[in-house]
């Protein structure tokens, strides 16, 4: 890498130095971390490296090991890069940490993601938050500050920048999960309060089996943000009917959330009982999960998927098919589609020792019914954001 980055940017005495920052699978808990609800993501071992070094210009030069684009970010006209492939994750961060005072330095980077784009394994969020990790600490070896970063507040920055300046309205849970990542653990997340804390379950015997369905999602140009404006609408019909204020929908049980739903738009409806249910799930299966209870943590992924499918309706023909193999094969304890939906990636429990089953499986019922081939990972929870090393 440091040689294919001196092939990108030629020589300099200023030493590289590497940042890196995880993508994440989220386990339980979909489309309710911008509904306030709990979710249940781990980083994994699929993520985005940067090296970078000193170049004395005020401008940010971009090279990547994935494609052969190059291009450069004026830092005085970081605005004009909003619709610029390559670019808009990086200068949406680079305009959140000049708001808050960070100093931006001129570098020259070389990205090496290795979190597949369009998966719904936050490709967009590992970027963005290896670039506010670089970004800041750059800025505070410069300054002289020793004070560590706060991952936290890099995370609600990339979401910003992401809301903001991208085009996403997503929710908190990807950035986060990037940024904190804990190896061998996933996180509990309060996406209401930030409260979180880490949730080691009993996975002996068991591995966590990434599939792609090789159908990219594009979150700017799918039902995503209309999804959410259905939650916003149903959240405030809810309010019209509730003696006291509901702040989000997820702050309703669902004994709570059906007495108040009565003649409620059907879709808006379907789109609130998902999020109040999914959020009852959550807290189900993190008891389930710290208590190595794996049969239920898998029947309560499997209620996860039809929920997303019947009443979110983010699933698709490609994430159907996948679970409809795999919950029948005794050696999957569960399996759901994960992220955004609309296409990318379904996470299954599955035993270890059963890679070959799997992937003559996958090779030969997934393409009769889609024309795709799926593509099949193996990993683990892991650490998220840190730098690796000064050459």
């Amino acid at each position: 890498m440091l040689q294919l980055f001196v092939q990108k940017h030629g020589a300099s005495s200023h030493p590289i130095r590497a940042f890196y920052s995880a993508g994440r699978v989220n386990l339980i808990g979909e489309h309710i971390d911008y509904n306030g609800g709990f979710v249940l993501p781990a980083a994994i071992g699929l993520g985005c490296t940067i090296y970078c070094r000193l170049n004395d210009k005020n401008c940010l030069n971009v090279a990547y090991t994935t494609t052969d684009f190059e291009g450069s970010i004026d830092y005085t006209k970081l605005d004009s890069y909003r619709d610029k492939n390559y670019l808009n994750y990086i200068a949406g961060v680079c305009i959140q940490l000049q708001d808050i005072g960070i100093q931006l330095v001129g570098i020259d980077v070389l990205y090496d993601i290795t979190v597949p784009f369009g998966s719904g394994l936050s490709s967009s969020a590992a970027i963005e938050v290896a670039t506010a990790y670089m970004l800041q600490s750059i800025y505070n070896n410069k300054h002289g500050i020793a004070k560590p970063i706060d991952c936290i507040q890099l995370a609600v920055i990339c979401q910003k920048a992401e809301n903001n300046f991208v085009g996403v309205n997503c929710g908190i849970m990807d950035q986060f999960a990037s940024a904190m990542g804990k190896d061998n653990n996933a996180i509990l997340l309060n996406c209401s309060t930030l409260e979180y804390k880490y949730i080691s379950g009993n996975m002996d015997g068991l591995e966590l089996c990434i599939i792609n369905t090789n159908k990219p999602h594009d979150l700017t140009t799918s039902k995503y943000n209309e999804r959410r404006q259905e939650c916003e609408s149903a959240l405030n019909w809810l309010n019209t009917k509730s003696d006291k204020p509901i702040k989000d929908l997820c702050s309703l049980t669902p004994t709570q959330f059906e007495s108040l739903a009565q003649g409620m738009n059907s879709v808006l409806y379907n789109r609130a009982k998902h999020c109040v249910y999914e959020n009852d799930r959550v807290v189900n299966a993190v008891d389930a999960f710290g208590k190595g209870d794996i049969q239920l943590f898998g029947n309560l992924m499997l209620q996860s998927h039809d929920s997303l499918k019947d009443l979110y309706e983010v699933s698709c023909v490609e994430l159907d098919t996948i679970v409809d193999i795999l919950k029948a094969q005794s050696y999957c304890k569960g399996v759901r589609m994960t992220g955004g939906g609309f296409g990318g990636c379904c996470v299954a429990i599955v035993a270890k020792d059963n890679r070959d089953k799997i992937q003559q499986l996958l090779d030969i019922e997934y393409p009769k019914k889609t024309g795709l081939n799926c593509s099949i990972y193996y990993t683990n929870m892991s650490d998220g954001a840190k730098e690796i090393f000064v050459s």
